[in-house]
């Protein structure tokens, strides 16, 4: 049907109808199809190809075919300038979102990295406060002893390497198996088992990772007549966990039983572990439980309140 109504036009509409198809086609090859140059360039030669083949063939005059043909030539420089800016375009708005999302990722992997993956997700799909109750949770608090006089006769770049060093092993050992470290306060590290929701490390994994860090500090080369010790405190109970802040987030403990297991760390013997009655009691054959001490196969001792 469109090619009976376009061959009963007048050979001067045709021409211009011709003319008007071949700038179309030009400008949808460069411009509306997505590729790379060269398949554009491929393109637009065999529009021009074609276009003035059907030029010739309806018999122009030599000047109305040289006009014909440049009316075509600036069509596809125009629409190569055209198809240039769009592609320019094309390219920034993927940069742009290209660096949304790099910026997102970013910040995705930073809000992990500062809180426990389920609670950065929980963040993520729906921003709000986070408080929780837990009732079982092993809070354990470990402090270098001794720490003010043994920075004064050390340059500030070792100290800061030896604390990096240390809570870098704690992290570790805590990562491994399953322990969500809390925070450090200057020389003070906080770390729980059975937090946030959905947590199965015990009691039993807490105590264990008290001793592997007790052993990790004494090989951790410091410098100084004597080696850094630390105390390190371990209490289970109920407490409050939540997210806190607007810009600098932190998840956090509250409750009595942070403030015990501080207590046992605060009270403790340097170079070792500390617990309080409560998580004694639920300790396997791997330790020896003797009055006033705890004792594993190994040797390793924690010092136990009655």
């Amino acid at each position: 049907m469109w090619f009976l109504i376009f061959m009963n036009q007048d050979l001067y509409a045709i021409k211009h109808l011709w003319l008007v198809t071949a700038a179309m086609s030009i400008l949808g090859s460069y411009i509306l199809i997505e590729t790379t140059t060269l398949i554009k360039v491929l393109l637009a030669v065999v529009s021009l190809v074609i276009t003035s083949s059907a030029l010739a063939a309806l018999e122009l005059e030599a000047l109305e075919y040289v006009i014909y043909l440049v009316h075509l030539l600036i069509i596809t420089l125009i629409s190569w300038v055209a198809s240039w800016q769009v592609e320019m375009g094309r390219r920034e708005a993927f940069a742009r979102r290209l660096g949304v999302e790099i910026e997102r990722e970013r910040t995705v992997d930073l809000l992990r990295n500062i809180l426990p993956e389920s609670i950065a997700n929980q963040l993520l799909s729906k921003p709000g406060t986070i408080a929780e109750r837990h009732e079982k949770v092993a809070v354990l608090f470990a402090d270098i002893v001794g720490f003010t006089p043994w920075t004064a006769t050390q340059e500030p770049q070792k100290v800061v390497a030896t604390l990096d060093q240390i809570f870098s092993e704690f992290d570790r050992l805590c990562d491994r198996y399953g322990v969500e470290k809390i925070k450090t306060i200057g020389d003070a590290y906080m770390a729980a088992g059975g937090v946030p929701q959905g947590s199965q490390a015990e009691v039993q994994d807490v105590v264990r990772r008290a001793l592997e860090m007790l052993e990790v500090v004494q090989q951790i080369p410091t410098n100084s007549a004597k080696s850094v010790q630390f105390r390190i405190g371990v209490h289970q109970g109920p407490v409050i966990a939540g997210v806190i802040g607007q810009h600098k987030f932190i998840y956090d403990l509250w409750g009595d039983t942070v403030n015990t297991a501080a207590r046992m760390e605060s009270h403790g013997i340097a170079g070792r572990l500390q617990v309080t009655e409560i998580v004694a009691k639920q300790l396997n054959d791997e330790f020896l439980v003797e009055s006033l001490l705890l004792r594993s196969k190994a040797k390793d001792r924690c010092q136990f309140f009655m």
